[in-house]
């Protein structure tokens, strides 16, 4: 049965979350196969105009339905951490004491970090989710053989918010100008076109 969801949108039950925030959160829970729930006042149509074409992406959809063995979980982030809240929303909504709310800490996250999930049992096919937490615009440099069992080392690259075809790509590939608290969708498969590969973008 397929589950069609959102996370909490900009106009909704979390307040003060961009357009990159909630396309970035949405992405986070497909590429780890979570459940996908509606969060949000369906009968609100300025909501529903601004993220149909999140919920309804039917590529980024098949990347939660999908299963190969692995339910998709990180594999890379950057040893430079940067600082989301001074305290953590998780152990404010539990209610803890000052006490433990200090010994807790803020919520510090890798200034970017990738995800990836199996489309098909032997690699040809994989979702790379890139996320960029940092409080600024960066260029994700993705390397394929860091990639957990993805059978490329030339890969074509499909962006699966946008629908787009990117190219082929010699080892790695390069996400230029991730917004702020974004992420970037992508489709890996073996390259099989006879153009000649380009090096990175």
């Amino acid at each position: 049965m397929l589950e069609v969801g959102v996370v909490r949108s900009p106009f909704g039950g979390d307040k003060g979350l961009t357009i990159e925030e909630t396309r970035a959160h949405f992405g986070s829970w497909v590429i780890v196969s979570s459940p996908l729930t509606l969060s949000h006042d369906v009968n609100n149509a300025t909501i529903q105009d601004a993220i149909w074409p999140l919920i309804s992406n039917t590529e980024v959809l098949a990347v939660s339905q999908s299963y190969a063995g692995h339910s998709g979980s990180p594999f890379k982030a950057a040893q430079a951490t940067v600082r989301l809240a001074e305290v953590n929303p998780a152990a404010v909504e539990r209610q803890m004491s000052p006490e433990q709310l200090e010994a807790v800490g803020p919520l510090d996250v890798p200034a970017w970090q990738y995800f990836y999930k199996p489309m098909v049992e032997d690699g040809s096919k994989t979702a790379v989710l890139l996320m960029n937490h940092a409080s600024g615009v960066a260029d994700l440099d993705l390397s394929f053989e860091d990639v957990p069992g993805l059978a490329c080392s030339r890969c074509a690259v499909r962006d699966i918010w946008t629908h787009v075809d990117l190219g082929s790509f010699d080892g790695s590939y390069t996400a230029k100008g991730v917004a702020s608290h974004d992420a970037v969708f992508l489709i890996l498969t073996p390259a099989t076109e006879a153009r000649p590969t380009v090096a990175a973008r």
